[in-house]
């Protein structure tokens, strides 16, 4: 494990990657719960990052209440 500066960590930006991170091929689909769930973080916590993840189109809406990685995610 590398030290890090904390003056250089962005915590925001850790959260999202942990978010996008969390889904794999046994997870393609998860809700709001779940992501948070994975991330090990609070449903509010992440709320905003999911929303912000779907505006820039690196994540979508799937089935029942669920998000999915989207386009802009390389595959």
């Amino acid at each position: 494990d590398r030290e890090v500066d904390e003056r250089l960590y962005l915590q925001s930006l850790a959260r999202a990657l942990d978010v996008l991170e969390s889904f794999d091929p046994s997870r393609r689909q998860m809700t709001l719960s779940e992501i948070a769930s994975a991330v090990g973080a609070h449903k509010s916590a992440i709320h905003r990052t999911v929303q912000t993840l779907l505006f820039r189109n690196y994540l979508r809406e799937g089935d029942d209440k669920g998000y999915m990685l989207g386009s802009r995610v390389p595959t």
